[in-house]
């Protein structure tokens, strides 16, 4: 889960601490924002400069202008993912069973039931989709009318997987890569184009911009997939080095 943000506008580093936020400046800890509750997922807004926070129930809306709580709801489901979208600027809340989509002044704007947990919301940016990844379902989700547009199954294996869930944008396909445990699909709008046979937990994912390949990092190989062909080209041994980075989140080089 993503832990740290930079505010470009006021230059400070926000850390999830646990039960409070680190304000970071330079090379010290000027503030704590402290929430008396153990910190789920934090989420930024450059567009309002807000920081959004999920408890176990609660979501806190922080002024970064002056770090100060300026909202706070109770939505009561076990947030595990928050995503801001960049489209409508409204907060993507996973939980249990249930997608909650808040304005930005945390106002209640629509409840998605999904029947199964929800452990990543990812934003493409060709379409403005927004794409929940549940335990067998992949959920997408138009803004512009926060209804769910396309539903579709996957096969993930990943019951007691080790990894978390991924996935990256290919700016020149156009593509969505999807990682969860040994599954690895490929997403266009409202479809699965293409599913990409791995037969190991997938820890990692990145989309390389000088050759347009993307690299599929597993417990003891890095698969080279050329989006062109849909085809793996390469595998590069890495022994059990992957095995110590199953918190990475996308990566673009």
């Amino acid at each position: 889960l993503p832990i740290m943000y930079y505010d470009n506008s006021t230059g400070y580093v926000y850390i999830n601490l646990g039960s409070s936020i680190g304000v970071i400046s330079g090379t010290q800890i000027i503030q704590n924002i402290s929430l008396n509750q153990y910190i789920y997922s934090i989420v930024y807004d450059p567009q309002n400069g807000v920081l959004y926070a999920a408890t176990a129930s609660d979501i806190y809306a922080i002024n970064t202008a002056d770090n100060a709580i300026i909202g706070e709801t109770n939505i009561s489901y076990g947030v595990t993912y928050m995503l801001v979208s960049p489209s409508n600027g409204e907060i993507y809340v996973a939980s249990l069973d249930y997608i909650t989509i808040l304005a930005p002044s945390l106002n209640l704007v629509n409840k998605i039931f999904t029947n199964e947990t929800v452990r990543l919301i990812f934003y493409d940016p060709s379409d403005g989709y927004i794409y929940a990844l549940g335990s067998s379902h992949i959920f997408v989700i138009n803004p512009s009318t926060n209804s769910v547009i396309a539903e579709f199954k996957y096969n993930q294996n990943s019951f007691f997987s080790p990894t978390y869930p991924q996935m990256i944008y290919d700016p020149l396909n156009g593509y969505v890569y999807v990682a969860n445990g040994s599954y690895v699909g490929v997403i266009s709008s409202t479809n699965i184009v293409a599913e990409i046979p791995i037969n190991d937990y997938v820890y990692g994912l990145a989309f390389d911009r000088d050759n347009s390949y993307i690299y599929i990092g597993s417990l003891n190989s890095t698969y080279v997939l050329d989006p062109e062909t849909g085809s793996i080209i390469g595998n590069i041994k890495t022994s059990d080095i992957l095995c110590r980075l199953n918190d990475t989140q996308t990566l673009v080089i």
